[in-house]
C-alpha cells in the first residue's frame, strides 16, 4: 500500500511538472506582452473590489515563496545528499537522490532513504568511515529545517505556517499544483479573516478621519 501511494505521488508530480512547464511557457508569453501586470491588478479588483491590488501582491509573493521554500529547498537538499551518496560510494546514488527530492516535495522528507543508507553504510563499511558519512548525511537530512523557515517565510505577507499548511493541504487534495493553489487560497483566506476580525477598528478609523 505504501509503494502504491508513493508511485501515485510520483505520477502526480510528473503530471504537475508538465503542467508547470506549460504554465511557464504561457507566463513567458504574457510577460513579453505589455500591460500584463496592470491587467492582473484590474482582474483582481473586479473580483474582490478595492483590495484587488493587495490580493494580487499576496498571490505573487506566495507563489515566489512556495517555489523557493518548498521546491527550492527540495532541490538543494537532494543535490547535497546526492553528492554525499556519490562520494561515499553508495550504489545508484542518483536514484536515491531523486527519491529524496520526491519525498521532500511531498513533505515526507528524505529520512526513510537516509536512514536506510546509514544502515547500509554500517553494514558494509568500517565503523569510522560509516560514522563520518552518517554524520554528513544526517546533517543533509536536517538542512531543510534551517532553509525552509528562511526561504518560505522571507517577505511573506502572512505567517510561514499558513503558507506551509496551505501547500501541504493543497498537495494532498490537488497534487503538485496544489502546492501553489493551496497556499494562495489559505493566504488570501487568512487575510480576509483578519480583515473581518478587525472590521470594527477599520470602521472607527474611517469615522475618525471623516
Amino acid at each position: 500500500a505504501i509503494g502504491q501511494w508513493m508511485l501515485k505521488a510520483v505520477v502526480n508530480i510528473s503530471v504537475g511538472v508538465f503542467q508547470i512547464a506549460f504554465a511557464i511557457v504561457i507566463a513567458g508569453i504574457l510577460l513579453a506582452a505589455e500591460g500584463t501586470g496592470s491587467l492582473v491588478n484590474k482582474l483582481f479588483i473586479k473580483i474582490v473590489g478595492e483590495k484587488g491590488n493587495e490580493f494580487a501582491a499576496v498571490t505573487e509573493k506566495t507563489i515566489r515563496n512556495v517555489t523557493k521554500g518548498i521546491l527550492g529547498v527540495a532541490v538543494i537538499q537532494s543535490l547535497l545528499l546526492g553528492i554525499f551518496f556519490f562520494i561515499a560510494g553508495i550504489p545508484y546514488a542518483g536514484v536515491w537522490a531523486l527519491l529524496c527530492m520526491v519525498l521532500a516535495i511531498i513533505q515526507v522528507g528524505p529520512g526513510p532513504v537516509c536512514v536506510g543508507i546509514i544502515i547500509f553504510l554500517f553494514s558494509t563499511e568500517p565503523i569510522g568511515k560509516a560514522s563520518f558519512w552518517s554524520v554528513l548525511i544526517g546533517a543533509g537530512m536536517l538542512v531543510d529545517n534551517v532553509l525552509k523557515p528562511i526561504l518560505l517565510g522571507k517577505g511573506a505577507p502572512v505567517p510561514m505556517l499558513v503558507v506551509f499548511i496551505g501547500s501541504l493541504g493543497g498537495f494532498l487534495t490537488s497534487g503538485f499544483l496544489g502546492l501553489f493553489t493551496g497556499a494562495i487560497v489559505l493566504s488570501i483566506g487568512y487575510i480576509l479573516f483578519l480583515s473581518w476580525l478587525n472590521e470594527d477598528e477599520i470602521l472607527q478609523s474611517i469615522e475618525k478621519k471623516a
